[in-house]
């Protein structure tokens, strides 16, 4: 059923995606999407409390690698929010200073 293939497909994009370095030391972050994750829209990222830290839209949305600097958020835990038009994907990270 529909269901249950947006449900794969979805878990196989968050698998796919990958987040490096991670702990980001070097106030870069890298964003690898899955597969499942063409036309990246925009990258949100949350701190633990859920606060929106930061927020880009996406202008080369088919790009295989996106890089955002992150030089003015604490060390901590935080999640990046990859969203498409079709799917959105949340993954974990940290950042040590």
């Amino acid at each position: 059923n529909q269901a249950q293939a947006n449900q794969l497909s979805d878990k196989q994009a968050t698998e796919e995606t990958v987040l490096f370095p991670n702990p980001v030391s070097n106030q870069t972050l890298n964003i690898k999407p899955g597969s499942q994750l063409s036309g990246v829209n925009s990258i949100r990222i949350f701190n633990a409390l859920g606060a929106l830290v930061y927020e880009e839209r996406i202008a080369n949305r088919d790009a295989g690698l996106y890089s955002i600097e992150l030089p003015v958020l604490p060390a901590g835990v935080y999640f990046a929010r990859i969203k498409t038009s079709s799917t959105e994907v949340v993954k974990k990270f940290n950042i040590s200073r």
